[in-house]
């Protein structure tokens, strides 16, 4: 007997499943109510911070909007002419109804994203509702909902939690938990759907046939070598795939020659994040490819490249279930453990079934997707990415749970059963106290607030960049603390400082590109010290100070709220 049908053999007699299903209703309804009103009621007053490149995603959907708007996108797509080389359409296109270039298009849009959110959350649900028991599915939903990244980046325009929930039908899919009529097919679409989401979907294609080498190989050592016939599956996964995702599969080919081009590909064989912002010149002296990257590096850096990055990625992957911080600090702290548990939990149960075909996909795909954003830590490790496992070791933990003697299995089913209502209700109150009741009779509609400083920065780039046409310089981490080239025309000469290794090399290339000004930002102190520190330091009190102007500069402008987070140099001679 396993964990998951002695959990629903505890259903008690078919005269009480008809209120354990109302129950289970109910709280299906509670969560989306509370996780919708709770996201949107704080998205109406989030400042435009980009710490998940809403900034981005909302550029790409003004695009969209000024292009003939969302019913011609996949039109643009197939002529090659739709621009953008990084984040892919699927969001942009969902809110590029609502798209604008202006600070009253950001409520509606986050609103649009809310929407996509919550149906992103209930998909995931009914598919958890076809693989184990009710209430087991509602406590999967009732813990992503107040998640950290479920609840967090649904309040803005970002690819998550959407990619959340296509990566968990494709996984579901392909792991043969749900298997519906044309499986193979809508696998492959489900794939796609993933990776017109986010680029990482492609982990998927990857895991596959890996996994599929292993299974046949392990058959093999049991049952001897026999002829498997692959080509119905594959061509259905195939078919799938192509017919969802050929627009963006066209696009890439006319604009770049690869179907799958990325520019994050690329930076996977970056050292820092410094390299998104190389000069052609530097690209070409130290171009983004494997075997540059081998290169340049030896074992022991592979090495530590890795072990870097899996001290990063394993914590985040082991609190994914967690709520944020901002919920309270015993919620967060007791929530860390319920995810950890919840999470290996789910890979013991994969481990267990190793000889299966559901629990060696889940191994493999886990394995590759960890190692992945591991070497992918020193451009970024955010939680975000892990958490993308989050709802497949949710929902293995209890559709893959490891199977055990009778009264074991069925001593544990109580425990979880006894466990699933609390975690709901204490869900539901997390969530309940997270609404603004008072905003959720506001439409939509106003400019999102802005920091005074924000305002500054914003008023000053579109006066001296915008109306006037003066080269501008800022420092990396500008953007994402006070996003603004949005909001500007694609010819506005606002450029990122180069990964340069002096301030000399800088000055010649600013010089060469006619610089009237650089705007240097605190947070970009660490990321270019070198360039920084003869001339810059930050105090006690974290605000940016200038040590002594570098040569043929002066000072213009500072940030007039202190502590100062950005200074503003002009050039002298320009």
């Amino acid at each position: 007997m396993t964990f998951t049908s002695a959990v629903s053999s505890l259903g008690a007699p078919e005269s009480s499943e008809a209120p354990m299903r109302r129950w289970v209703l109910i709280g299906f309804i509670l969560i989306l109510v509370l996780f919708g009103a709770g996201t949107y009621s704080e998205s109406l007053w989030l400042p435009p911070i980009d710490d998940s490149d809403e900034m981005a995603y909302l550029g790409e959907a003004s695009w969209i909007a000024e292009h003939g708007g969302a019913a011609l996108l996949i039109i643009r797509c197939y002529e090659g002419e739709y621009p953008y080389d990084n984040r892919h359409p699927l969001t942009a296109w969902w809110v590029s109804p609502w798209a604008a270039q202006s600070l009253r298009a950001v409520r509606p849009m986050r609103a649009a994203k809310v929407l996509l959110a919550v149906g992103a959350l209930a998909l995931t649900f009914a598919l958890c509702r076809r693989m184990m028991s009710p209430v087991a599915a509602l406590a999967v939903m009732a813990l992503l909902a107040a998640s950290q990244n479920w609840y967090m980046k649904s309040r803005v325009v970002c690819a998550e939690p959407t990619i959340y929930a296509f990566f968990f039908l494709a996984w579901a899919l392909i792991a043969g938990l749900l298997v519906p009529r044309g499986r193979w097919f809508w696998a492959g679409a489900a794939v796609a759907l993933a990776w017109l989401t986010k680029g990482t979907a492609l982990i998927l294609l990857a895991a596959l046939p890996l996994a599929a080498i292993l299974f046949v190989a392990l058959q093999a050592r049991h049952t001897g070598w026999q002829t498997v016939s692959l080509w119905r599956p594959v061509a259905l996964l195939l078919a799938g795939f192509l017919v969802v995702a050929s627009p963006l599969l066209v696009r890439n080919v006319v604009r770049f020659g690869n179907p799958f081009y990325n520019r994050n590909s690329a930076l996977m064989w970056a050292d820092d994040d410094g390299a998104q912002h190389m000069t052609p010149e530097q690209s070409r002296e130290n171009p983004l490819t494997p075997m540059a990257y081998l290169k340049r590096h030896s074992a022991g850096d592979i090495v530590e490249r890795m072990s870097f990055g899996l001290r990063k990625q394993v914590p985040r992957l082991l609190g994914s279930l967690a709520v944020a911080p901002d919920f309270g600090v015993l919620p967060r702290v007791l929530s860390l453990m319920l995810s950890a548990a919840i999470v290996l939990l789910g890979l013991w149960g994969a481990a267990t079934r190793w000889k299966t075909w559901a629990g060696l996909f889940t191994l493999v795909l886990v394995a590759l997707t960890l190692l992945l954003f591991a070497w992918h830590s020193p451009i970024t490790y955010a939680s975000r990415f892990a958490a993308t496992l989050a709802p497949v070791l949710a929902a293995a933990a209890f559709a893959l749970a490891p199977q055990a003697p009778a009264p074991w299995s069925e001593r544990a089913a109580r425990w979880a059963l006894r466990a699933a209502g609390p975690v709901v209700v204490l869900a539901l109150l997390l969530l309940a106290l997270r609404v603004d009741y008072g905003s959720l009779r506001q439409w939509p509609r106003g400019e999102v607030p802005m920091t005074p400083e924000h305002r500054f920065l914003l008023d000053w780039i579109q006066e001296h960049a915008g109306r006037r046409g003066e080269v501008c310089f800022q420092t990396p981490f500008l953007a994402p603390r006070y996003p603004v080239a949005w909001l500007l025309t694609p010819s506005t000469p606002l450029r990122n400082v180069p990964p340069f290794k002096d301030f000399a090399t800088l000055q010649r290339h600013m010089d060469a590109a006619g610089a009237r000004y650089l705007i240097v930002e605190r947070d970009s102190m660490r990321d270019r010290w070198d360039i920084f520190a003869p001339f810059f330091d930050v105090d006690y009190r974290g605000a940016v100070v200038i040590r002594s102007c570098p040569p043929g500069w002066r000072f213009r402008e500072a940030d007039p709220f202190p502590p100062a987070d950005f200074v503003i140099l002009e050039r002298e001679s320009p």
